[in-house]
């Protein structure tokens, strides 16, 4: 996300004295691999509530990946992810080329408390599953804009 963006979508984020660095902040992101399983929770929602979704992942793509699920139980209904789409991608790989990308602490601690909330085994396999974040981490602070 190109944060000093002046068409910046429903957020951006600022520095502990309040100002908005111009740097490119990354997300998570899901992509295909033959080396391993993607860890994650499946949960069913009503059509309302997936295009609730679509709208706050913006940075995102919604995919199926009903086929290539491995479950416990039975599942019922087609299961999506959200992959982060193109321009969204391109910010992060042009950041990192030119130094300018990293990673919010809030989220990427945010992301880690999700999965501990699930369990020790869950944040390990979260860990185990996640390629090691090679940027830098800056204590920023999430501002969003008021809906209209």
């Amino acid at each position: 996300m190109e944060n000093a963006a002046a068409d910046a979508d429903a957020k951006f984020y600022v520095d502990d004295s309040g100002v908005r660095p111009d740097l490119a902040i990354a997300f998570l992101d899901v992509y295909p691999s033959n080396l391993g399983n993607t860890n994650g929770v499946i949960f069913e929602v009503d059509e309302a509530r997936l295009i609730e979704l679509d709208r706050r992942e913006i940075r995102y793509s919604r995919t199926e990946v009903t086929e290539q699920i491995v479950a416990e139980q039975d599942l019922h209904g087609r299961v999506w992810t959200y992959r982060g789409n193109t321009k969204s991608v391109e910010v992060a790989k042009r950041g990192k080329e030119l130094g300018r990308a990293c990673a919010s602490r809030e989220y990427v601690e945010y992301c880690a408390h999700g999965f501990n909330l699930a369990g020790k085994e869950a944040l390990h396999d979260f860990n185990e599953s996640t390629d090691p974040l090679d940027l830098p981490v800056f204590d920023l602070t999430m501002v969003r804009y008021d809906e209209p």
